[in-house]
């Protein structure tokens, strides 16, 4: 908030969740299915996952057209289930190895939403990779 208040010309690219090689959460899902070990994933958690190439070039376009202020770079909106599902199936896991629950470690309930509204980078033209053909360039 300081920074934004003293400075004219900021961005400040928010993001809810990247995925890809070197993902922390891609990359346990991935490893935990390939041994076939269930994947616990907290149910009502919502998010807008990112592949992290596109966020990356999001970025590197949003600096060259001047843009400035807050954007949020995030593609569809999603469960973690749902997402997790998703990538289970595009890589042929068994997606009942994915399993709700309704907090991790012992902790609260927690249903939140985490996803963005992505309409000024939209509006900047900023693209995104349909969630399959990006999963289809990761290789795991």
């Amino acid at each position: 908030e300081i920074f934004t208040q003293n400075v004219d010309k900021h961005i400040i690219v928010r993001m809810s969740l990247l995925y890809g090689a070197g993902g922390r959460f891609f990359d346990n899902l991935i490893g935990n299915l390939k041994l076939g070990k269930g994947v616990e994933v907290v149910e009502g958690n919502y998010l807008s996952p990112t592949f992290n190439e596109d966020a990356a070039n999001a970025i590197l376009n949003l600096i060259k057209k001047g843009a400035f202020g807050v954007c949020h770079v995030a593609a569809d909106r999603m469960s973690r289930i749902e997402f997790s599902k998703k990538v289970a199936n595009f890589y042929g896991f068994d997606n009942s190895l994915i399993v709700p629950v309704k907090s991790m470690f012992g902790g609260s309930i927690r249903r939140s939403d985490h996803s963005l509204n992505p309409s000024k980078s939209v509006k900047l033209d900023i693209k995104y990779t349909p969630m399959n053909l990006a999963l289809k360039s990761i290789r795991i």
